[in-house]
């Protein structure tokens, strides 16, 4: 019983890995569809919610690397700016306005997103294929 339970999981984590790493497309819009939701909730002061705003935040200017909401400051359309959205010289304002931001057009963070599923893609790998592996082992162990 326990080997065939340990068999399908097998399978379903074998098929889960091919479909998202073997489309290079998948694991990237799936990551958009996951920011784009906790987009929606940037700001929220509800605790549950306050993980999407330092996610955001973090990502919008970490390596001093600034860029504003997935695809600009239009993202952020009645809220509050992040600073990230008038970041000037590797600078972040004190507070950031929306004319300000239209004139600064900083760039969206898809690309660097992208950039990073790109180059992070191997260490994604690493911890399902490990865990595959075991459960592999495990399944013939149990049959011999």
């Amino acid at each position: 019983m326990y080997t065939g339970i340990l068999g399908v999981c097998v399978v379903a984590e074998a098929i889960g890995l091919g479909y998202f790493f073997g489309d290079p497309k998948a694991l990237p819009a799936k990551v958009t569809v996951i920011m784009e939701k906790a987009l929606q909730d940037y700001g929220k002061p509800e605790v549950q919610l306050a993980g999407a705003t330092f996610v955001w935040d973090y990502l919008m200017t970490s390596d001093n690397d600034y860029c504003c909401g997935l695809e600009g400051y239009t993202n952020f359309t009645g809220k509050a700016l992040p600073k990230a959205c008038c970041a000037k010289d590797n600078k972040l304002p004190e507070k950031c306005e929306l004319a300000e931001a239209e004139k600064l057009k900083v760039i969206g963070c898809q690309t660097k997103i992208d950039k990073f599923l790109e180059e992070k893609k191997k260490l994604f790998l690493i911890a399902p294929i490990i865990l595959v592996v075991v459960q592999v082992i495990l399944v013939i162990l149990l049959i011999v």
